[in-house]
C-alpha cells in the first residue's frame, strides 16, 4: 500500500469514528417519566383553595408549549408518593404570555417535599425579560428514595410582604419525576 492510500485510509477511519462520537453524543435521549403530574392531576391529594382554581391546558411561553398546570391565585396542590430511587423532579414555571405586560411584582413558586422547601423562585417577566419564558428546574430528590411523602407545587401571588396579583398567572409546565 502506497503512503497516500494508507493516509486516505487513516483519515476515512477518523472521519467515521468522529461520525460514531457526535451521534452518540447528540442523539436525544428519552427521559424515564416514574410519575407525570399532569396525568395525575385528578388524584391530587389536596388542591388548595378548593374550587375552580386549577386547571390543566396546553400553554406556549416564547413559542414553547408544554402541558401546564394553570392557577388562579396563591394555591397549593400536592400528591402523596413514595420518592423512587435517583429520582429527579422536572418542572418548569412561568406566567402565561398576556401577564408579561402587566405591571405586577411577579409570583413566587415554590416546591416542597412535606415541609422540607426544595425551590423558593419568584418570576416577574414584567421587570425581567429573561423571565419570558419557561423556567426549568431540575430538582434531585435522591435524599428523600423509599420514602412515603407529600410533593408540593405552591404558588404565592404576590413576594413576601406585599398584596399585588397583578399580571399573576402562574403555570407550571409538565411537572414530572424522573430516574436516571
Amino acid at each position: 500500500m502506497t503512503p497516500m492510500k494508507r493516509s486516505a485510509w487513516i483519515a476515512l477511519c477518523v472521519v467515521v469514528l468522529l461520525g460514531l462520537v457526535a451521534w452518540l453524543v447528540l442523539r436525544p435521549t428519552s427521559e424515564n417519566v416514574a410519575m407525570d403530574f399532569i396525568a395525575l392531576y385528578d388524584s391530587a391529594a389536596e388542591k388548595r383553595p378548593e374550587g375552580d382554581i386549577f386547571s390543566v391546558a396546553d400553554v406556549t411561553l416564547a413559542g414553547d408549549t408544554k402541558r401546564a398546570i394553570l392557577a388562579k391565585e396563591s394555591t397549593r396542590i400536592g400528591w402523596d408518593i413514595t420518592v423512587p430511587n435517583n429520582a429527579w423532579l422536572h418542572v418548569s414555571a412561568g406566567l402565561q404570555e398576556s401577564a408579561w405586560t402587566t405591571s405586577g411584582d411577579g409570583v413566587v413558586f415554590r416546591v416542597s417535599i412535606n415541609d422540607d422547601e426544595l425551590l423558593n423562585v419568584v418570576v416577574n417577566p414584567y421587570r425581567d425579560q429573561s423571565h419570558r419564558r419557561w423556567q426549568d428546574f431540575a430538582l434531585d430528590l435522591s435524599e428523600f428514595a423509599g420514602e412515603d411523602v407529600r410533593l408540593f407545587l405552591k404558588t404565592n401571588t404576590s413576594v413576601p410582604g406585599r398584596n399585588n396579583a397583578d399580571g399573576d398567572l402562574p403555570v407550571w409546565g409538565y411537572p414530572r419525576l424522573v430516574t436516571k
